[in-house]
């Protein structure tokens, strides 16, 4: 597999190609997760990786990231859904499990969860991240998108202006548009509730001074049918620049079944990310992968322009649900 490039253009009639970020998500998940990732990262097929801290793998996954963080935006993906938190929760995981996304939502929701409790987990998982990398995250987002919820986005805010006042890690926006959430029918429902449950997010991390991105594709239906070669031509479509596009590809090492990202599945997105399909599609469509924190700070600007027009301003010690 050869790393992306895509043909020189002419100088006077061709446009300059439209920028996207591709971001893997779950690394640290399973070590034919990593492995997987960090072959694409050396063909220079991502532009982002997205981190987890609470398994046993991520030490040793991590040492083998770290001397690639400079080619790639490497970020924590924040979990309170996979394995147990790496300190005391008594009030959402007193059995020393997280729980179900489901239950998660609802008792956010409801108010039913301890905000200092969260704040105090994410500050673990930013530690441990630091501790392996040896720097801190580009980005932060969450698995299956739990850093939008309400109570745990006030944590999320909180956490990212006290520990980095200056220069601080963007955050992933998983809300879409309307147009982008009907491009495909077995999509709308999920990505529909995605963004419902973070209405708002992007203006409320501007209002605290951090980037997040304005688009974002990559919501899919996890069926063998449409396959991803048929499905990625379409998070392409009618794109802007800036665009954040999440990915899950893996080897299937039938070790590690998720029903959410089955092995196979992933080892599909793998497949293709690795193929000369996509580096066709690439130069046919005039896209080319982008860092987001090298865009980060047109984005955030256009984020503050809006929400200073829809949000009040925020005060010290504001809290938003």
């Amino acid at each position: 597999m050869t790393a992306l490039q895509l043909t020189p253009a002419d100088p006077v009639t061709a446009k300059a190609p439209i920028g996207f970020a591709l971001c893997a998500d779950d690394y640290g998940l399973s070590p034919a997760v990593g492995a997987a990732i960090r072959h694409l990262i050396t063909a220079s097929r991502l532009s982002a990786v997205s981190c987890m801290m609470t398994t046993e793998y991520w030490p040793d996954e991590g040492s083998k990231l770290r001397s690639m963080a400079d080619s790639v935006d490497v970020g924590l993906h924040v979990c309170l859904t996979e394995g147990g938190p790496m300190g005391p929760m008594p009030v959402l995981a007193a059995q020393g499990t997280f729980p179900k996304p489901t239950s998660l939502v609802i008792r956010s929701l409801f108010d039913r969860i301890d905000r200092a409790e969260i704040a105090a987990e994410i500050d673990r998982q930013i530690d441990r991240f630091i501790a392996v990398m040896k720097r801190p995250p580009d980005f932060l987002d969450g698995h299956l998108h739990v850093h939008q919820l309400p109570v745990i986005r006030a944590a999320v805010f909180d956490a990212l202006c006290r520990r980095f006042p200056h220069g601080k890690p963007w955050l992933r926006n998983s809300c879409q548009s309307l147009g982008e959430m009907l491009w495909h029918p077995k999509v709308v429902a999920k990505a529909l509730t995605i963004t419902l449950l973070g209405l708002g997010f992007g203006r409320l991390a501007a209002r605290h001074g951090i980037a997040s991105n304005r688009h974002f594709r990559g919501i899919r239906p996890f069926s063998p049918r449409p396959s991803f070669a048929q499905l990625f031509p379409c998070f392409l479509d009618r794109i802007a620049h800036g665009t954040l596009v999440m990915c899950h590809p893996g080897l299937d090492d039938g070790e590690y079944g998720d029903p959410r990202h089955p092995p196979r599945l992933r080892a599909e997105e793998f497949a293709y990310l690795s193929s000369s399909a996509f580096t066709t599609l690439m130069q046919t469509r005039n896209v080319a992968l982008v860092r987001f924190s090298d865009v980060a700070a047109k984005e955030f600007q256009h984020r503050r322009a809006t929400a200073d027009r829809a949000l009040p301003a925020v005060s010290p010690g504001a809290v938003y649900k």
